[in-house]
């Protein structure tokens, strides 16, 4: 049965990129694809070559503006298809229609935006099975699966994973790293951090996020998932290993810190002079989109954009972009699937805890650090970049996703076992990932620009939904009356 399992779970991996490769040179084309396709090929040629020292660190905005992990990744993809050597960087110029740029020479080669791609695809994939590994860690082994089918699956991860960018291969290593520090803090929670089993998964970690960071900097809200598992370890622990927790913690920093600076040759110079002038661009992009539209200058309104893109549409606040040649509506990506069993997740550890005996209020790591981690991210989102451009909603789909990988699977436990009939429980969640699934990969193979809407608007995805949704709710009609008449005079903990 064990082997069957692991045979099912390799079927699964491999499944899983199906999404991110399937016809990617037929995803549509995004301007900024023009910048990070011919910055990616220059710093590969420039490190490739040991031109660490090279003024161009220094003096070309798109090698100081970001870090360069990404650039690096996506150069390799370019090299590994025979598109290498130095080039000039050149900008997608949106102020001009797209056959103007293309006649101006400011979009690349359709083999080197095919190749270019493939650097975000592998980063997809990458994440999800990160996402997977995390939620085996955190001890909901069931809401793996789920969990990474769900990203797999979501129109807003496979859009930014599908072109040449550094938001996917910055997330990704951020879900590794974060992976590992899990497996780190287990090792040493269990007693095998004398022996040094937790060294290397706590340096790697370091490295991966190093580089995540390296990669772009929202690499690091993937780190909030640990910080509940962490302070829970810290408290149960003894004197030892409570150090050993904490000096695991403080190497992987360093090291998460050492490889970013090793991995930016703009830094070599004057690290803080280089982190500061790449930390000022943001900020003034930051402030210009808040003084083009009132939605930016209220948090609150912020607040509500985010629920709007990324959990579920409102088409509240709106917000219109008036600078391009055309007006553009920035899409909503939320999905009713992963919206759905992110409000199981939720009420589950709300009835959790309500059920349990006076004076006694259990709590779920597992859901405590999902919902943690959502809530921060959507804090530091709200409160630090106003939300405009659909990439910047990303690093709240992983831990989404996982939260509602964790409700669904939390969904499949509620249909009781019914004896008379000798049926036993019906796997909700799996259904309903599946419907997500079907619905995403008719929607393809492009998936900029279209969300919950698009997902549900083919003929193939509707019914996909309709029917998962009706067969949850007539397995949940059927099956709740007889055990809320059997166990109308007690109150049953939530398992």
């Amino acid at each position: 049965m064990d082997w069957l399992r692991r045979q099912q779970s390799i079927y699964l991996f491999l499944l899983l990129a199906f999404p991110f490769f399937w016809r990617l040179d037929a995803e549509e084309f995004h301007g900024d694809e023009s910048h990070w396709i011919s910055s990616g090929q220059q710093v590969f040629y420039l490190l490739t070559t040991g031109r660490l020292t090279d003024p161009q660190w220094r003096e070309e905005f798109y090698l100081y503006s970001q870090p360069q992990v990404g650039k690096l990744l996506v150069g390799a993809a370019l090299a590994g298809a025979g598109i290498a050597g130095p080039t000039s960087i050149y900008d997608y110029d949106w102020q001009r229609r797209p056959w103007e740029n293309r006649a101006l020479g400011r979009i690349p080669s359709p083999a080197a935006v095919h190749a270019g791609r493939v650097a975000g695809a592998i980063a997809g994939w990458v994440g999800c099975l990160a996402l997977w590994g995390l939620a085996r860690e955190l001890g909901v082994v069931a809401a793996g699966p789920l969990g990474a089918t769900l990203l797999a699956s979501h129109p807003l991860w496979l859009a930014n994973a599908r072109r040449a960018g550094l938001d996917a291969p910055a997330l990704a290593l951020g879900l590794v790293a974060a992976w590992l520090a899990l497996r780190a803090l287990s090792r040493i929670s269990h007693g095998d951090g004398a022996r040094g089993a937790a060294l290397r998964p706590a340096l790697l970690a370091g490295v991966t996020l190093g580089l995540g960071v390296g990669a772009k900097y929202v690499a690091v809200l993937m780190v909030p998932v640990v910080v509940i598992p962490l302070g829970a370890a810290l408290y149960a622990a003894d004197r030892g290993s409570r150090g050993r927790l904490l000096g695991a913690t403080a190497l992987a920093l360093l090291v998460a810190g050492g490889t970013f600076w090793v991995a930016n040759p703009t830094l070599y110079a004057h690290p803080l002079g280089g982190i500061r002038a790449s930390v000022d661009f943001l900020t003034r992009q930051a402030g210009e989109m808040r003084q083009r539209s009132p939605v930016f200058q209220s948090p609150p309104l912020v607040a509500l954009e985010i629920i709007d893109r990324a959990f579920w549409p409102t088409r509240f606040p709106p917000v219109i972009d008036l600078t391009l040649p055309e007006p553009l509506v920035p899409g909503s990506y939320g999905t009713p699937v992963v919206a759905l069993g992110a409000l199981a997740a939720t009420v589950a550890l709300l009835l959790r805890a309500r059920s349990a005996p006076d004076g006694q209020r259990p709590t779920s790591l597992p859901h405590l650090a999902a919902v943690s981690w959502v809530v921060a991210v959507a804090l530091v989102l709200t409160l630090s970049v106003p939300i405009w451009w659909e990439r910047w909603h990303l690093p709240l789909i992983p831990p989404l996703c996982l939260l509602a990988g964790i409700g669904l699977e939390r969904l499949s436990r509620l249909p009781p076992h019914a004896p008379a009939t000798g049926r036993g429980r019906v796997p909700l969640g799996p259904l309903l990932v599946g419907a997500q699934c079907v619905s995403a990969l008719a929607l393809g193979p492009s998936y900029l620009g279209n969300g919950f809407g698009a997902l549900i608007n083919t003929p193939v995805g509707a019914l996909a939904h309709l029917l998962a949704l009706t067969f949850v709710l007539g397995t949940l009609v059927v099956h709740y009356p007889g055990r809320t008449q059997r166990h109308r005079r007690q109150r049953v903990p939530v398992p």
